[in-house]
């Protein structure tokens, strides 16, 4: 009964895990935004590069520093932010399932352009009028009588250089509050003094001061939060590593929440009905049923916030490699992050019952193997028919088995430095590990040989092919170069309706055909 009942909730995890697919796809393109700023590479819905033309939060902290390092890195912070602002505005487009997306002038060819930091693109990178925004990250001064003055409303007011910009000035969040407050002082003060100054009947003096006071209400008005603090493209600018990896913590978590939410609220809703009807029965009391309902809720929304989490960060890696063939399969209909994050769960837990002495060696090793035929069996079955055409179950195989592998080891590894237990099981543990270890360096180099290979192989096809296409046109060889073209389709997975001369005539000829593509 106790195995059964395992057995059902293991069953009830996979499920709930491979329910938040759409979540992970989703989330997991939003967290790769701060990837792809950190790269200098812009990756599309599809897994396509786009054009990028600009610098990267990489480039930017190898950027040299001046006499002055503090005030160089400054400086070279808002840079990062620019990158910052970028990611964190089409990451929350995504999420909103919109199809615009900002672009830093720089990263659209409009190198160092005097107007604009930032616009807004369509789906076709057309540029939406009236979107363009600047970026200062300038800083403030407290004079003597305990006032802070912001360097960037003094700016808009005063300096009428910056009359170019015609659009939003974003600037730090920690100072957003301060400048507004401040614009707004010192909008006031000269009203009053242009005020008193009519009243003297120096009209003329009094207007000059009036349109001080409205350049200041217009920066008032202007200045807009980046949402993005001095300190985090401070961060951004000195270590973007660890700044990476905090924003794609928050992606992750962010998702698993999500996803725990709507797990819970379903799981609420049907083990209340279970319950009640096992009350009603008499199998249970109410207050019996209530605990129950209260853990398979608790259970529900943890699984689901896990794989959620765990399937956004890889989602994230896989859309925002550099690799076509990561990308690829990390869009693929399959959906590989969901997969692996399902399989990753279901392995951590099945390694903890192992050290816990839940499950013996062999159980272990079979509730492994089962992760590991579930999550390449599906992947396969997938993706047969991509754009790489052909059977692809080896390259398959050695992917999703070097992931598996790679979730072994550092279930192992952590379960070895939080878990005691006896001499015996450690020792089983570490063997484990080890082997996990030998697995994905053969599985790499399996992938690596397969990858190169296709490429070689694409290479050789289309070029005899293109020599074939042409020798068959300029002999007048209909069906050959018919030959030529289907063969060139199903090596990219297109399977032609029509295969030959007469199969085309018979369909011009008949009416009533229809043809299927």
């Amino acid at each position: 009964m106790i195995e059964k009942e395992k057995k059902d909730r293991d069953n009830k995890d996979s499920l709930i895990g491979l329910a938040q697919g759409e979540i992970v796809q989703r989330h997991g393109e939003a967290s790769s935004q701060i990837l792809q700023a950190y790269k200098g590479i812009r990756v599309d819905h599809n897994g396509h590069l786009e054009d990028f033309h600009g610098r990267d939060l990489k480039q930017i902290s190898d950027y040299k520093l001046g006499d002055n390092p503090d005030v160089s890195r400054k400086q070279q912070s808002g840079f990062s932010a620019e990158l910052i602002k970028e990611s964190r505005d089409n990451k929350q487009a995504i999420i909103n399932g919109e199809s615009n997306r900002t672009r830093t002038t720089d990263g659209i060819g409009k190198t160092n352009d005097t107007q604009y930091d930032h616009v807004i693109v369509d789906e076709t990178g057309n540029v939406q009028e009236g979107s363009g925004s600047q970026m200062k990250f300038l800083k403030s001064r407290t004079m003597k009588n305990g006032q802070t003055k912001y360097n960037v409303i003094d700016k808009m007011a005063k300096d009428t250089s910056w009359d170019r910009y015609d659009g939003p000035i974003d600037i730090p969040s920690d100072q957003y509050e301060g400048a507004v407050r401040y614009a707004k002082e010192e909008a006031e003060k000269l009203e009053k003094q242009a005020a008193a100054l009519r009243e003297q009947g120096n009209i003329e003096k009094a207007q000059e001061i009036e349109e001080k006071a409205q350049r200041y209400r217009d920066a008032q008005k202007r200045v807009r939060d980046s949402g993005i603090s001095s300190t985090e493209a401070l961060d951004a600018r000195n270590n973007p590593e660890k700044f990476v990896a905090k924003e794609m913590l928050k992606s992750g978590h962010e998702a698993g929440v999500a996803a725990a939410k709507g797990t819970m609220v379903v799981s609420g809703v049907v083990s209340g009905v279970k319950n009640m009807c096992a009350v009603v029965s008499g199998e249970k009391d109410l207050d019996e049923a209530a605990v129950d309902v209260t853990k398979t809720v608790a259970k529900d929304g943890a699984t689901a916030y896990s794989v959620a989490n765990i399937g956004t960060g890889i989602k994230a890696l896989m859309h925002a490699s550099k690799n076509e063939l990561i990308r690829e399969l990390g869009a693929s209909a399959v959906n590989l992050p969901i997969l692996l994050a399902n399989t990753t769960v279901s392995v951590g837990k099945n390694l903890y019952r192992f050290a816990k002495g839940e499950i013996n060696s062999e159980e272990l090793v079979y509730a492994l193997g089962q992760n590991g035929m579930e999550l390449t069996g599906g992947f396969i079955g997938g993706t047969v028919g991509m754009a790489f055409g052909g059977p692809v179950g080896a390259a398959i195989g050695s992917f999703a088995g070097t992931l598996i592998s790679k979730v072994i080891y550092n279930g192992v590894t952590k379960i070895l430095h939080e878990t005691k237990m006896s001499a015996k099981r450690r020792k089983e543990l570490e063997q484990i590990s080890q082997e996990a270890v030998e697995q994905i360096a053969i599985l790499k180099e399996e992938l690596k040989q397969y990858a190169q290979e296709k490429y070689e192989e694409r290479e050789r096809l289309i070029e005899n092919l293109f020599s074939e296409i042409e020798r068959t046109s300029l002999n007048n060889d209909i069906n050959g170069y018919i030959r030529c073209i289907d063969q060139f389709g199903k090596a990219f997975g297109i399977e032609l309706a029509l295969n030959s001369k007469e199969e085309i005539e018979e369909f011009m000829q008949d009416n009533d055909s229809v043809l299927v593509l």
